[in-house]
């Protein structure tokens, strides 16, 4: 287990989208984008608080996607599932060639709704497990799985991004358990809304006679959520 810790950074104006079956296996950002917005919970205590996901209540980003494309004697399954008790499964088979992907988005929205500046601490826990592979089995191209963890706020400005799997079969093939903790400071001036969502990918291309799959499960997602009153700002005297 890895113990990732990130302080408060905001990131320019990205652009925000995903290409199903159009960046290719591994590499590059995904999922970013959100097809469906939920409504943010509301923080609305002026004092120090903190909230357990899904303990308390479960997530509300919970969106699940995916695409298929055959070879001309091949055959693809792919499906992506989710729900708010912070478990998710994405697959892809391949038979005689094709291309499919699947993407899972894991998360919760929400907004400052108090009158001040809040400083949330987020501890975020998530076990996974994925296994990727080709037949037959040679260190090539053709089925992987990624899984990053996105920050965006209301005005598409992406807060925080962190990669937690990036995994091809040009390393042959795999299969893993794992889990990664992540802590991380934001803070919202009041008004302010933030999706704080996972992101997980498989994708499986290959030409027949050749065939692929992969597979991503979370096993569990949690989060703390911590709210604290931002100390004021110092200005310097006049």
């Amino acid at each position: 287990m890895r113990t990732r810790v990130f302080s408060a950074v905001l990131a320019g104006p990205v652009m925000l989208g995903l290409g199903l079956l159009g960046a290719g296996c591994g590499g590059g950002r995904f999922g970013t984008d959100l097809s469906q917005r939920p409504q943010p919970y509301a923080l609305a205590a002026p004092a120090a608080t903190t909230l357990h996901l899904p303990q308390e209540r479960p997530f509300n980003i919970t969106l699940g996607r995916s695409n298929r494309a055959p070879g001309l004697s091949g055959s693809v399954e792919a499906d992506a599932a989710t729900n708010g008790q912070g478990t998710a499964d994405a697959r892809v088979s391949i038979q005689q060639g094709g291309q499919g992907e699947a993407l899972i988005q894991l998360g919760h929205a929400l907004r400052n709704d108090t009158d001040r500046q809040t400083d949330v601490d987020f501890l975020i826990r998530v076990q996974f497990e994925l296994e990727a592979a080709t037949q037959p089995a040679e260190n090539r191209p053709g089925a992987s799985v990624g899984l990053r963890l996105y920050a965006r706020d209301q005005r598409g400005r992406l807060r925080h991004e962190a990669v937690l799997v990036d995994y091809t079969t040009e390393s042959g093939a795999v299969q893993r358990i794992g889990q990664e903790t992540v802590r991380l400071t934001l803070t919202l001036a009041p008004g302010d809304a933030l999706d704080l969502f996972l992101a997980g990918r498989v994708v499986g291309e290959v030409e027949g006679p050749r065939s692929a799959a992969a597979r991503l499960q979370i096993r569990s997602l949690q989060y703390e959520i911590t709210t604290q009153p931002a100390p004021p700002v110092r200005t310097a005297p006049s």
